[in-house]
């Protein structure tokens, strides 16, 4: 029997395999044209798209089209896809005599059966695309690339005998781009199991069904304003947060005002009896400062000055009234911003769910650098609120809402967010890519790094990587690689620890890493062998455009410009948004068109408006 399982400590996820005992018999693919496919008749929608997939997939690699039958007629050369009848007088009944959790899947091949089975509602179609990927090398690189191998030689068309068993370590894994949380077909490919809140609403219940529905719950939006309700804040300003200039917050409010105590408290136990069973309840600040009165400061100084103790102490008295009343209920508020530092020595309510938001973590580095303070600093608060609370998880970022098409900043840094958030038992991730900036440099290969991550934390990132450029660039990969190297080293020697808003220099970024960029995609469009190649690589090369402007970029031109810089300038400004038209890149920073860009750089180079560049 083969088995994976995993040691973790706070920074490394080191793959543990325990071989079979004897040489294990091998099944060649060529032999199964003879072969079928059992769903069950009670099979959920989940288990029935699995064997569609398996199906599809299956007859791309090996060219054998294989029927999917109810019952079996031969006790040999049966793919079961999932529990049932058929499975249980088979040679592999014993894979029915377990409970599985949600999404642990098990993959039994022998010589004359395989079964994929697993828990519902989603163990069993992560498990056919865990043998597709394991057993038969096909990668789910993008929307629209699929890389399916053909058996080129007779090695690799064998499969030995395995008994493979994965429960994934994350309850929850969310990549927030649109690519992603729109295309539920590609969701499910990457085995991202949560979508936008706006975005469920979109697909149909069938579409839901079929790839096992979506987990919620862990997306934890500001919400105390929508609690307060239409209460009459103009009359009653107290409960208005204090800014620092004196002036009451139009948007924040004063957690520890007795009035916003009792009217969220009551406003959500009522709410709560409304709720499906196990929902979660977002009780959140608005996304503005804290408030500043001697209230909140006097609660924030009595638990060792963080001022998520104001935070806590409500939603600890929301949780305690909602358990009177719904005791599967769970609370969910963030620690972010002005609320990150955990509070000494207060307890959090059982019934409360905390997503950590990194949104002040340094992007460069990784979270095991102690050459970061800031990160090392970061870990601190994460450890600490996980004394505090059996029930974490993160949101983390992969984004710079400043500048969506600047290359990603956190090529070195992704692998140990998501290990650390793992290894100190997190329950989920949301990433935070560009959301609707559909299309940003270099954003597809890091949706399949996170995805892949998030799914098994011990693979290994630099082989993702190295696996997605050679597989999606072709005969481009070379210089693609070349340019990613470049500007990983570029980064590693700059300085600065800036979040998801620096400036594109503050992350080790440069003007002449940008031109330099340009030369070697030149290069690789020229070495590209097809012409969806040579897209991919327009596609990437956004990023190295948009650097050579530097900081044009924002409208600021130097004072000494010359003209012949200008004409050099507009000529770059030119070509990159005639790459973002023919590649729908459709945002610039964070809900603002890319055309906002352009108008923005005709204002610093002195041009009218709508001039050509």
């Amino acid at each position: 029997m083969v088995m994976r399982f995993w040691l973790f400590t706070i920074f490394v996820v080191i793959p543990v395999t325990v071989l079979p005992s004897r040489a294990a018999d091998t099944l060649d693919l060529r032999d199964m044209a003879g072969w079928r496919i059992v769903v069950d008749d009670d099979a959920s929608p989940a288990e029935r798209y699995a064997a569609d997939e398996f199906h599809d997939l299956f007859l791309k690699v090996t060219g054998h089209d294989l029927p999917t039958v109810r019952e079996i007629g031969e006790s040999d050369g049966n793919i079961f896809i999932g529990a049932g009848r058929a499975l249980e007088y088979s040679s592999l009944d014993y894979t029915m005599k377990q409970d599985y959790a949600p999404e642990q899947l098990r993959v039994v091949v022998q010589k004359d059966n395989i079964a994929i089975v697993g828990g519902r509602p989603r163990g069993v179609l992560y498990g056919v695309y865990q043998f597709l990927e394991e057993c038969l090398g096909v990668r789910f690189l993008t929307r629209d690339h699929v890389h399916v191998p053909r058996l080129e030689s007779e090695d690799s068309g064998r499969l030995q005998e395995v008994d493979f068993t994965f429960t994934p370590p994350l309850t929850y894994r969310m990549l927030y781009y649109t690519e992603v949380m729109q295309d539920p077909k590609l969701s499910a490919r990457l085995r991202m199991n949560a979508t936008g809140p706006g975005m469920l609403a979109k697909f149909t219940d069938t579409q839901k069904a079929r790839i096992g529905g979506y987990v919620t719950g862990y997306f934890l939006l500001h919400s105390i304003g929508s609690w307060m309700g239409d209460y009459d804040a103009d009359s009653d300003p107290a409960i208005r947060a204090l800014q620092k200039d004196g002036k009451r917050s139009p948007r924040q409010f004063c957690m520890s005002h007795p009035k916003v105590i009792r009217r969220v408290t009551a406003n959500v136990a009522l709410s709560a009896l409304k709720h499906g069973k196990g929902a979660t309840i977002r009780v959140v600040p608005e996304d503005a400062g804290r408030c500043e009165c001697e209230r909140c400061h006097g609660i924030a100084d009595e638990y060792g000055g963080a001022h998520a103790a104001v935070v806590i102490k409500l939603v600890n008295d929301v949780a305690r009234k909602v358990a009177m009343v719904r005791p599967d209920l769970t609370i969910g508020t963030l620690a972010y911003a002005w609320y990150r530092k955990p509070p000494e020595n207060m307890p959090v309510e059982s019934n409360v769910r905390i997503q950590y938001a990194t949104y002040h973590a340094c992007q460069r580095h990784p979270y095991d650098r102690l050459s970061c303070p800031t990160n090392v600093d970061t870990v601190h608060d994460i450890r600490t609120w996980r004394t505090l609370t059996d029930d974490l998880c993160f949101w983390h970022y992969s984004v710079n809402f400043n500048d969506y098409l600047a290359p990603p900043t956190n090529l070195d840094a992704v692998a140990s967010q998501i290990r650390t958030s793992v290894a100190l038992d997190g329950r989920g991730i949301m990433m935070q890519g560009p959301g609707s900036g559909l299309n940003c440099p270099f954003a597809d290969m890091m949706m399949y790094l996170m995805a892949r991550m998030m799914w098994d934390p011990g693979d290994s990132p630099t082989a993702l990587r190295e696996q997605f450029i050679d597989l999606h660039y072709g005969a481009a990969a070379p210089d693609i690689r070349r340019y990613l190297d470049l500007q990983r080293r570029t980064q590693r020697n700059g300085e600065g620890h800036s979040n998801c808003n620096g400036p594109f220099d503050e992350f080790g970024l440069s003007v002449e890493l940008g031109r330099k960029g340009i030369e070697i995609f030149e290069q690789a469009r020229a070495a590209a062998a097809t012409q969806v190649e040579r897209d991919r690589v327009e596609k990437a090369s956004v990023g190295a455009y948009r650097l050579a402007l530097g900081h044009l970029w924002y409208g600021k031109a130097p004072d000494d410009m010359s003209d012949t810089e200008r004409r050099d300038a507009r000529k770059i400004a030119g070509r990159l948004f005639e790459l973002c038209r023919m590649h729908d890149v459709r945002e610039n920073r964070e809900g603002q068109p890319v055309r906002v860009a352009a108008q923005r750089l005709r204002k610093a180079l002195d041009m009218k408006d709508g001039e050509a560049f």
